[in-house]
């Protein structure tokens, strides 16, 4: 049985579009964590389709929504750390 499951493939992770939507994922994820917010927006579509949803404690679920408003929410918090 674990000699079969070591043959066994995994389309998703042999797909090349895959890998490239990971790569983007990988640099949005390290962009924000090293604060640059060029570098992060750069991951991002940049137009009215674009919708940012988050979760907190203090505000539940909310989303954003057309890059606009999104850009302009995310380089405040960027600025200031929040």
């Amino acid at each position: 049985m674990a000699q079969a499951l070591r043959k066994t493939s995994n389309p998703v992770l042999e797909d090349p579009d895959h890998a490239e939507i990971r790569a983007v994922i990988s640099e949005e994820t390290n962009a924000f964590l090293a604060e640059d917010f060029e570098r992060w927006s750069a991951s991002w579509v940049q137009d009215e389709r674009t919708i940012e949803v988050y979760a907190s404690q203090d505000f539940g679920l909310d989303a954003i929504r057309g890059w606009d408003a999104v850009g302009s929410h995310m380089r405040a918090e960027f600025e200031t750390g929040s």
